[in-house]
């Protein structure tokens, strides 16, 4: 029979929700008025998918990982921004900023490229007052407390993009089924530059998309130049995948909810097997602890109660995906991490040759972005043969080096300041944006610790994408 009340509650929802997409009012009735109950939903979709477009091309130059990328993607950034500051002025004036309630967050992240702009600042003899006698001021006098003003500069105004960039994702992501279908899109995207990085290095002989790879042969590189770099964006996307597996799907059908499940256990396959053929190891085990602490946070919103077949299917057809790839590409990353260490002695070579830096100038640093000038100035030749260091293979130490211990602590705080807040917003709706949030945050903690995949810009991009989305807290219901 049919149940025509069930019918009628269908079609008053289907009219409600053509009234509200179409602006629809009765006769008699005032139409809303602009800048008060005018929905900017469409502007602020926009927006977010402009951030998403950003995060698909950024790694495609090199992994943005060059100056002129740096003030390209900074110039788009803030013309966005701009744009959507005044649409919202225009359309909506009574509701505040969601960025107002992470103000904490905004200004510990601005501590750092505000001392930057110090340290560039023409001061002169104030600047030599600070420095110490057995620093490495006496070779290059510039007036300021930076040793290289203009990279400073240019650190200043990249830190300055991420925190807008932070922000105008935080701003658009404003309902729960815009942050659900970004989390997908960037999972889509990750899994895109995973096949296509093993297609590079399988199908095509080892090809990079710029030209002739200069380091890095019989690896994954992908578009970038860097393995462990590549190797970071693939774990961010391992993170999504584990996150996207565990979750319930329950307003889906019991058919419906295999074949995704299945479509994503292959998809997360194909990034693993990508992130092994990187050949990182640092890589690989900070994916996956970031994958670990991604499962477990999305564990308690886990229904307990499930079928037996979908329990098994999507236990068994990620595992079985990940042992084809191990089997695929396991075995040079599993020779590196056992039988292969040789540049174990000049890693330490640097993190010995940073904490002197440090001694050196332990409050004021020597300049963002001025390591490589610092290691060319006063590096020990016997360590390092001809070679010259433009990274301190350790983000930490590297800040030290350049902000100072105040400033270049500053991000660490941060971490801890978001992680915290990531923890609390485990409860509510968007528990799968929360939960690759947390993984992802663990994932740069650990693999920044021995090297520097989240100081390319690419990289940054999609991790500053993944934790505002897991901070905001949209409202409930679709996208209109």
């Amino acid at each position: 029979m049919i149940d025509l009340e069930r019918l009628r509650a269908k079609r008053a929802a289907s009219l409600a929700a053509y009234r509200q997409s179409s602006g629809f009012h009765r006769v008699g009735q005032a139409a809303p008025a602009p800048g008060t109950g005018a929905s900017p939903s469409s502007l602020n979709a926009i927006f977010a998918w402009f951030c998403v477009a950003l995060v698909a091309v950024a790694p495609l130059p090199l992994g943005s990982n060059r100056p002129v990328f740096w003030m390209l993607w900074a110039c788009l950034i803030g013309v966005f921004f701009m744009l959507f500051m005044v649409a919202k002025a225009i359309r909506r004036t009574d509701r505040p900023l969601r960025t107002a309630g992470f103000a904490p967050h905004i200004a510990l992240a601005l501590v750092l490229p505000g001392w930057g702009l110090i340290q560039a600042l023409p001061i002169g003899d104030w600047a030599r007052a600070l420095s110490y006698p057995n620093d490495l001021s006496p070779w290059l006098r510039t007036g300021s407390i930076t040793i290289a003003p203009g990279a400073t500069v240019l650190s200043v105004i990249r830190l300055v993009s991420y925190v807008v960039f932070f922000a105008l994702v935080l701003e658009t992501a404003s309902r729960a089924g815009r942050v659900a279908a970004v989390i997908r899109a960037i999972f889509l995207i990750v899994t895109a530059y995973a096949v296509s990085g093993l297609v590079m290095l399988t199908v095509l002989g080892d090809a990079a998309p710029w030209g002739v790879k200069s380091a890095y042969h019989g690896m994954a590189t992908g578009p970038f130049v860097n393995r462990n770099s590549f190797a970071s964006f693939l774990g961010l996307g391992l993170v999504i995948g584990v996150t996207l597996l565990m979750e319930s799907g329950k307003d889906e059908r019991q058919a419906t909810r295999i074949v995704a499940k299945l479509a994503l256990a292959l998809a997360t396959g194909l990034i693993f097997a990508a992130l092994l053929a990187t050949q990182s190891r640092l890589g690989l085990a900070s994916s996956l602890v970031g994958a670990f602490v991604a499962g477990v946070a999305m564990r308690p919103g886990v229904p307990r109660r499930r079928r037996a077949a979908g329990r098994s299917i999507r236990i068994m057809t990620p595992v079985a995906i990940l042992a084809i790839g191990l089997a695929a590409f396991g075995t040079p990353v599993a020779e590196r991490l056992l039988f292969s260490a040789p540049d174990l002695g000049v890693r330490l070579a640097i993190y010995g040759e940073a904490l002197a830096r440090i001694a050196e100038r332990p409050l004021t640093g020597y300049g963002l972005d001025s390591f490589a000038l610092v290691h060319s100035l006063g590096r020990a030749d016997a360590h390092f043969d001809d070679l010259i260091y433009t990274d301190a293979h350790s983000t930490y130490l590297e800040n030290w080096v350049e902000g100072g211990l105040i400033a270049g602590s500053a991000p660490i705080l941060l971490g801890v300041l978001v992680a915290s807040r990531l923890l609390r917003s485990l409860g509510d709706g968007t528990r799968t944006a929360a939960a690759a949030a947390c993984g992802g945050l663990v994932l740069c903690a650990t693999h920044s610790a021995l090297d520097f995949p989240f100081e390319i810009e690419a990289n940054m991009f999609l991790l500053l994408l993944v934790i505002a989305l897991g901070l905001a807290a949209p409202r409930r219901g679709a996208d209109p």
